[in-house]
């Protein structure tokens, strides 16, 4: 009886470390795998959430004045609409030269923070466009700021998928869903932001159309001593980074199942934000 009980008792405790293998193999939820993680995750995860709000704040926040200043200059809503639209244009364009040649060679690192200062910097150089007063060169220099604006987002984006990538493997799916997130929530409340600020700031020095490219422009840059502190310093020799820069954009993006993600985002998007230069005329 005592060799059947412990044979019975051995039984039952293998049985029971199947049990618990077989829980350890089971995935996480996404806030469980979010909470086990250590306290420099975590700060890498808000640094890089606090970046994408901003930087998509910044893209957003003209949507209800900017309309307003073009119009008060003469010019039609077609050219406000052109200026929204250059930042799109040029981050598709940029994206995979970045990737695929400007970050192999002058590093992963540079291309991250130089975006970030290019991104804050042009947004607060764009509030300065008030000062301008010929309309021709108000809208030259508005194209030009903008898309050198959407030239810093797109190096610091597509740099942040590598850092994301590599830092992250094992959670890969809720570091980037946690990060777009940020982003859409930057979208939805970048035009009450910057609504809230031209109104608020029209009777100050700044002037209502200065203060919201200013606040948020530095904001962003704030950003950027730390994420240089908590980001990982990775090697141009590492293999996954390599892997993940050489990937074509363009080869990818020639795959069937990703060309129909492509096309419902672009129209989701082009959805979204058709309204922007045209409907503010409307709430007056």
């Amino acid at each position: 009886n005592s060799h059947g009980g412990t044979s019975t008792s051995i039984c039952e405790t293998g049985s029971t470390d199947s049990v618990d293998d077989e829980e350890e193999k089971q995935p996480k939820g996404c806030w469980s795998v979010l909470y086990a993680w250590p306290r420099k995750k975590k700060a890498t995860l808000i640094s890089l959430a606090v970046l994408e709000f901003t930087a998509a704040a910044c893209l957003a926040l003209l949507a209800p004045f900017f309309p307003v200043e073009v119009e008060s200059r003469g010019l039609s809503d077609t050219v406000s609409g052109m200026v929204f639209s250059c930042y799109g244009f040029v981050m598709f364009v940029a994206s995979p030269i970045i990737g695929r040649y400007i970050i192999p060679r002058i590093g992963l690192q540079f291309v991250f923070l130089s975006g970030c200062l290019f991104t804050g910097t042009c947004s607060i150089l764009f509030g300065l466009l008030d000062d301008v007063t010929d309309k021709e060169a108000f809208v030259t220099l508005a194209f030009i700021v903008r898309s050198a604006k959407a030239l810093g987002a797109a190096a610091f984006s597509t740099a942040s998928f590598t850092y994301v990538a590599h830092g992250f493997p094992e959670s890969l799916g809720a570091m980037m869903g946690t990060l777009e997130t940020f982003s859409g929530l930057g979208l939805t409340l970048g035009p009450v932001i910057g609504g809230g600020l031209y109104t608020v700031s029209v009777s100050t020095p700044l002037g209502g159309y200065k203060l919201p490219f200013f606040a948020m422009g530095t904001l962003l840059l704030m950003t950027i001593p730390i994420n240089y502190k908590l980001l990982p310093k990775i090697a141009a020799s590492d293999r996954r980074s390599r892997l993940l820069l050489n990937s074509s954009k363009w080869k990818c993006s020639c795959i069937r199942a990703a060309m129909v993600a492509c096309v419902a985002a672009a129209t989701g998007t082009a959805a979204d934000s058709f309204i922007d230069p045209i409907f503010e005329p409307y709430l007056k």
